[in-house]
């Protein structure tokens, strides 16, 4: 990135660090006001009002002599060659523009950009709407190039304003909330290096009444807990950008899209399996493992907000009303869907983790029995019941482990119900058990074959669901491709107390080898790169 991306000149020279251009957007607006100055820097013309629009050159030179770029998970940062001087320029919800560099005029000056592109950070509340802080960047990029540098920069939260140029919205609306409508969107890239032709995504438009503080959120959220494979990941984020300080911005999320439907519409279709439901399950308590472990809570976890994919997994979707654990003030006061939430939150009292436990009990319920625990038409009985009913688990729910499992989720006192990492233990298990039941040994053994084979494709870098894993990764995994290759062949052969425990431990294993289908096959398709390459 160093040798593709630096700053433009108009942000000064020296030994001074840079400064990012000051602009009052009053009389014009703020899209009219950043559309000229992006044509002045496209057509190479000195951004400084007291330069009197004299030609300016865009080499790199000049300015890497300086310092460079370097793009982090939350900002791009610059620092000077001696280390000595540092600018970080924060990319939630940063306006982002870019355009082609058209020079003509003076052929001695020497232009290496091939476009340019403006980072407009969002800035504080208490400052004038119309103050605008503007960084322009100089870079120079294949067409290719530039929409994985922009793909980059919006996964981190940065605004652009060219949706309808990216993807197209086929008006075939997936999901509803409070917050916004999802559409089911694809791809109208036709470049087959960043091979997206084909490839479908979830468009969650947000409402009228969102707010810049309620998008970036929800979308500081995803970013903090998106690496994940049973976590709906963020794509980019997109706007409708507006004149008007008066009209809200329409904010779009480009996300994973679970294709198959949310598990309300597989219920409506007809009873689950139980295997199915403990897959799901699996997926749900994993994917809640990894938010409590980074201290959030979901505060909606419900039936509407997972969604299945074609590959099987189950991903948890919608973090607009999230909340960090260690929120004194949030996490006293009441969110959530009547029916899933649970009595500490209803009741207004200071609540935990626990209350995401109780929402997966509500939901296993409905997965096993295809009804709510606490239904009721009148939304008053709904939370009285959750408050004070004791539930009561029909026959469909069988085996004493899960009745105990499901009672222990459902209980009234949060400091009863169990974590989510036990959860995700106890899922697993039960599942590993259901295939246990299911497969005589022969059975057992192609099962095994099967998943080593898998996993080692996944090791070795080889095709996975019949996409191409580069050897690239291979530094995320402390094996070797021999020994990956010695595993498989150990597995192949394993007695059936082998059998066992290399089932169990693919099972507990598997969401990691989805994690790098899912970062490295769908995640590259977008132009983005592996975390920690830049």
């Amino acid at each position: 990135m160093q040798l593709s991306t630096w700053l433009h000149p108009v942000h000064g020279g020296g030994i001074a660090s840079p400064r990012p251009v000051s602009l009052d957007a009053s009389g014009t607006g703020r899209h009219t006001t950043l559309q000229n100055l992006l044509h002045r820097a496209a057509a190479g013309s000195d951004l400084d009002s007291r330069a009197c629009g004299q030609p300016l050159a865009l080499a790199r030179e000049e300015a890497q002599r300086r310092g460079a770029l370097r793009l982090n998970e939350s900002s791009l940062a610059w620092e000077s060659l001696d280390n000595t001087q540092t600018v970080s320029i924060p990319l939630l919800l940063s306006d982002l523009l870019h355009q082609a560099v058209q020079i003509s005029g003076d052929a001695e000056l020497k232009h290496d950009a091939s476009h340019v592109v403006l980072l407009v950070p969002r800035l504080l509340a208490s400052m004038p709407a119309a103050a605008l802080q503007v960084w322009v960047l100089c870079v120079n990029f294949s067409p290719t190039g530039l929409q994985n540098f922009l793909f980059d920069l919006s996964r981190r939260g940065s605004v652009r304003w060219d949706l309808n140029a990216c993807f197209e919205n086929s008006q075939v609306c997936c999901g509803q909330g409070v917050h916004g409508k999802v559409f089911v969107g694809s791809s109208r890239s036709r470049d087959d290096a960043v091979d997206i032709e084909t490839e479908r995504v979830a468009l969650k438009v947000m409402a009228d009444d969102s707010t810049a503080d309620s998008v970036s959120r929800e979308v500081a959220f995803l970013l903090r807990s998106h690496h994940h494979p049973n976590i709906a990941s963020l794509f980019g984020v997109f706007s409708s950008p507006t004149d008007s300080f008066n009209s809200s911005t329409c904010y779009v999320l480009v996300m994973e899209l679970g294709a198959v439907g949310d598990v309300a519409a597989l219920l409506e279709s007809g009873a689950v399996s139980r295997e199915r439901a403990m897959q799901i399950m699996i997926s749900l308590t994993s994917a809640l493992t990894h938010l409590h472990g980074l201290r959030i809570i979901h505060r909606d976890v419900k039936l509407e907000n997972v969604v299945l994919c074609q590959d099987s997994r189950a991903l948890l979707i919608d973090f607009s009303i999230a909340v960090a654990c260690d929120n004194g003030d949030e996490v006293q006061t009441t969110a959530g869907t009547p029916g899933y939430a649970a009595p500490e939150l209803l009741r207004g009292d200071k609540y935990d983790f626990a209350v995401d436990i109780f929402a997966a009990g509500v939901f296993l319920y409905a997965l096993l029995c295809r009804t709510m625990p606490f239904w009721s038409e009148s939304q008053d009985l709904m939370v009285a019941n959750t408050l004070h009913r004791k539930v009561r688990l029909p026959q469909e729910v069988t085996g004493q482990g899960l009745r105990r499992m499901l009672s222990r989720m459902l209980s009234k006192e949060a400091w009863k119900r169990p974590s989510a990492e036990e959860c995700l233990e106890f899922f697993s298990k039960a599942s590993m058990s259901l295939l246990n039941v299911g497969l005589n040994h022969s059975e057992k053994c192609m099962a095994v074959r099967s998943a080593s084979q898998h996993l080692s494709r996944a090791l070795t870098g080889d095709d996975l669901g019949g996409k191409h894993l580069f050897p690239g990764w291979m530094w995320l995994w402390p094996w070797s491709e021999g020994l990956a290759q010695e595993i498989a062949s150990a597995v192949a052969n394993a007695t059936t107390h082998a059998a066992n425990y290399v089932l169990k431990g693919f099972f507990l294993q598997r969401s990691h080898v989805f994690q790098l289908h899912h970062d490295l096959c769908v995640g590259m398709r977008f132009g983005m790169k592996v975390p920690g390459s830049l």
